[in-house]
């Protein structure tokens, strides 16, 4: 593979943004990881009005409840096996 002076090896014009490319996809992964899609729909519900806010806030309590139960349950199960 030839590599011209600028480091790039001529793949097309798409040779030179790949880096970039990776690092706004980690970045962005990064923040999906740290819960910003979460915190960004909360004050998003927030700014739209209470009946969303209320409703965003009901759902997240019923997917803790629902995760609690699962664990719950799932340690019951293995301690009878």
């Amino acid at each position: 593979m030839k590599v011209n002076e600028r480091g790039h090896d001529g793949g097309g014009p798409w040779s030179r943004y790949l880096d970039k490319l990776g690092i706004a996809g980690s970045v962005f992964a990064a923040l999906c990881c740290l819960g910003f899609p979460a915190l960004l729909s909360i004050i998003l519900a927030l700014i739209l009005g209470s009946d969303s806010a209320i409703i965003l806030y009901v759902g997240i309590a019923g997917l803790i409840i629902a995760s609690g139960l699962n664990v719950w349950l799932r340690s019951r199960q293995l301690r009878h096996h």
